[in-house]
């Protein structure tokens, strides 16, 4: 058993050492997580045969009142202040997308690969018919499918086609800085501050709608695929 979790905890880090492209360092090395589990099962049940009863419940007491500090922030913190910046901003793209299925949509965004794997996993868009298109996608690192297309940071384009609507992360800015204050966007803003996460130019499907300056959500309309035309704008989608 010991030899065996040892060639485990010598082969578990290779994928990270041996792949050198892409951010996500964490998971490549996750294989490390049930090795870790096991070796700290095996360590409590050694001590609980050793210590009497009464100190080994003790310890496991305060240990886990040591760790309610990270069930609050991760449970109950964590969900909300993660939308800052991430997930629930690339949630209202794909809603977006899919309740503009005739529009070409063009997203900008510092990491495509992320936009594109949570744009695939709300919509479920994963299917037999277009998985050889999705693997094409990631080979050639060419994210489009369907209606959408998403791009790393470049600037916006002063002229853009009517039919075309164009999503850029908020430190994008179109290519004559000039004209920033003359485009007409809209802006996904963060649940947290109110700031624009994403930018939305020709917003075609919100834009005409009165739309507040800031978010101001007073009920649970997170079921995002039930909501109206006029509630998903109304409180995600805000005017510069």
């Amino acid at each position: 058993m010991a030899f065996l979790l040892t060639c485990l905890l010598l082969i578990a880090p290779l994928p990270a050492a041996i792949v050198s492209t892409g951010n996500w360092l964490v998971f490549r090395v996750s294989f490390l997580v049930p090795i870790y589990i096991l070796l700290i099962a095996f360590a409590i049940n050694q001590i609980a045969k050793k210590w009497p009863r009464s100190i080994f419940l003790g310890v496991i007491i305060i240990y886990f009142l040591f760790t309610t500090r990270f069930f609050y922030e991760y449970f109950y913190r964590y969900p909300i202040l993660g939308t800052r910046d991430q997930y629930f901003s690339e949630k209202i793209i794909a809603q977006y997308i899919k309740r503009n299925p005739k529009k070409n949509i063009i997203i900008i965004a510092p990491e495509p690969i992320f936009v594109f794997n949570e744009i695939l996993i709300f919509n479920n868009l994963i299917n037999q018919k277009n998985i050889d298109s999705i693997n094409k996608s990631f080979q050639t690192k060419n994210y489009q499918l369907e209606n959408f297309q998403i791009l790393g940071e470049r600037c916006i384009p002063n002229n853009i086609d009517k039919n075309t609507i164009y999503i850029s992360h908020s430190n994008v800015r179109p290519c004559d800085e000039s004209n920033d204050f003359l485009l007409d966007y809209t802006q996904i803003p963060s649940l947290i501050d109110g700031g624009g996460v994403y930018r939305i130019y020709q917003d075609s499907y919100c834009g005409d709608l009165n739309l507040a300056r800031f978010p101001n959500l007073q009920n649970n309309v997170f079921a995002l695929n039930k909501l109206s035309q006029e509630d998903f704008c109304k409180n995600f989608i805000i005017r510069n």
